[in-house]
């Protein structure tokens, strides 16, 4: 896109007669020397212009400078602005992250506690059934000593019984009946 104009000069490949002729004009102005090194060509072209095209020159440079300055400038701006953007989006995604990120502790530490809360009323379930469970052994150890008992007294009856026929009966069969 840059290309060189005599020995030392670069400058934009589609102004370039345009900004080489005004370098000229203004190599005249301060050091004829640097300019006849810039390009000699050009000399020739400027000694037949008239003053009006080297005026005209001047301004369609300074057109061309002042709209590339402009560019510049809403470029710029527009670089600010698109900063400006990605920062509150990124302070708006840091906000949302910390707000996730609490949330997040708050609901583990609401888990854990709601954790332990179950874990002790299992605890005590496990207590109560076990304690059920010794209740039900105690009273089934109950039962088979009242069954042991109730047996060992309708063996008792039933022997109370037999004693009483046999002494019924052996004192009169008929009169025992029952």
């Amino acid at each position: 896109m840059y290309r060189a104009v005599g020995s030392s000069c670069f400058v934009n490949r589609p102004f370039t007669i345009k900004v080489q002729n005004l370098l000229i004009v203004i190599a005249r102005g301060s050091n004829r020397h640097g300019a006849e090194s810039c390009s000699r060509q050009e000399e020739n072209v400027l000694s037949v212009a008239p003053a009006s095209t080297v005026i005209d020159l001047v301004h369609q440079a300074a057109e061309l400078f002042s709209g590339l300055e402009n560019r510049a400038r809403e470029t710029e701006a527009r670089a600010h602005s698109l900063c400006k953007n990605a920062l509150e989006r990124l302070e708006l995604a840091e906000k949302r992250i910390e707000t996730v990120e609490r949330e997040r502790h708050e609901a583990i530490n609401e888990a854990d506690g709601k954790l332990r809360d179950a874990s002790k009323a299992l605890e005590q379930a496990r207590l109560r059934l076990e304690a059920a469970e010794d209740q039900v052994r105690a009273a089934e150890f109950r039962a088979q000593a009242a069954e042991a008992k109730a047996r060992e007294a309708k063996h008792a009856l039933a022997l109370v019984e037999e004693a009483i026929r046999s002494r019924f009966l052996s004192a009169s069969p008929e009169a025992v009946t029952f």
